[in-house]
């Protein structure tokens, strides 16, 4: 299952510095709204470094996998780690629009036909997720999984013997428990701000967090896997 075990000390110091990490973002939304702009806005730093950090995290997963593969695993052991992964590209892709302004092409008419709300080659930004009318917020979606992957997983494999076996058995990935409050600052952060003075510029901010509480997990997974002890 590959989840790294950290001393009480560390799990804090990771706590406190995930803390720290939502109220610098806070911060900079009052003095330095400018920056913080610039972090959120479309086609800017903010929305560029989010979908590297999945692309990141990606390979994070998929490198043990292949390693392990070569080395003869069969491959259905490996299946719910290469689909995480290729969930992360998914997400990358999203986040940029499939890199739709970079390369210049326009949006295809099947999806300007579904009501794509910015006019983009992606899906989080139909009616159906994003809008008044959605079925489902593309954000209750985001925070559940985060809190599901981040938390909830993490918490029930460190603290039960029955889940800690589930999911070895099935090579669930799973992320350090010590890593939980990024994610619970990720979720939270935006709720927090939008209840103070609602804003769009939040919620981007909260995408970039989780993307980089994903990516921390993802590394501190990859390390334990690599080690030299599971060899």
């Amino acid at each position: 299952m590959g989840q790294p075990r950290f001393h009480r000390n560390a799990t804090v110091l990771l706590s406190c510095s995930a803390l720290l990490l939502g109220i610098l973002a806070a911060a900079l939304s009052i003095l330095a709204p400018d920056l913080y702009v610039h972090l959120a806005r479309e086609d800017h730093f903010g929305e560029s470094l989010t979908a590297f950090n999945y692309l990141l995290a990606a390979v994070a997963l998929i490198t043990p996998s292949l390693r392990w593969m070569a080395r003869g695993r069969p491959a259905t052991r490996e299946v719910l780690p290469l689909l995480l992964a290729l969930f992360f590209v998914f997400v990358a892709g999203e986040e940029i629009s499939w890199g739709q302004r970079i390369f210049g092409f326009e949006t295809p008419e099947l999806l300007a036909n579904f009501a794509n709300r910015q006019g983009e080659v992606n899906l989080h930004n139909l009616k159906w997720f994003n809008s008044e009318e959605a079925l489902i917020d593309q954000y209750v979606i985001l925070n559940a999984f985060a809190l599901v992957m981040g938390v909830v997983v993490p918490v029930s494999a460190r603290y039960s013997k029955r889940f800690s076996a589930l999911y070895a058995r099935l090579n669930f990935p799973v992320f350090s428990p010590a890593l939980a409050m990024f994610f619970v600052v990720g979720v939270g952060y935006a709720e927090a701000m939008n209840a103070h003075a609602h804003s769009w510029m939040h919620s981007e901010l909260r995408e970039l967090l989780l993307s980089l509480a994903f990516l921390l997990a993802a590394l501190f997974r990859f390390n334990s896997m690599w080690s030299p002890q599971r060899d």
